[in-house]
């Protein structure tokens, strides 16, 4: 997978009015698997983006296939997050 993103060069003249592209390949990712303690299992997939002039920093990206149980998962606790109540933890019941 690759990217193309592009910013307003610094210099002068002809050349700050030309953006600076850079192409961005995604390093190897994959699936993760992660057990949240109030929505259960997520099925997460993992993209991995070098971040330039960083000296080898990554930007890691985990995100749902649309549609999944996950990414229902992921909207759930996004509105739990907006609740007031969202601070204490869901208690265990046995």
């Amino acid at each position: 997978m690759s990217w193309t993103w592009s910013r307003s060069s610094a210099g002068c003249g002809r050349a700050a009015s030309r953006p600076a592209r850079r192409a961005v390949t995604a390093l190897a990712g994959g699936p993760v698997r992660m057990l949240h303690p109030q929505v259960g299992m997520l099925e997460l997939r993992r993209e991995k983006l070098p971040i330039g002039d960083s000296g080898e920093q990554l930007l890691v990206i985990h995100h749902a296939e649309p549609g999944s149980e996950t990414a229902r998962s992921l909207a759930l606790l996004g509105s739990l997050a907006a609740t007031p109540d969202a601070a204490d933890p869901v208690e265990e019941r046995g």
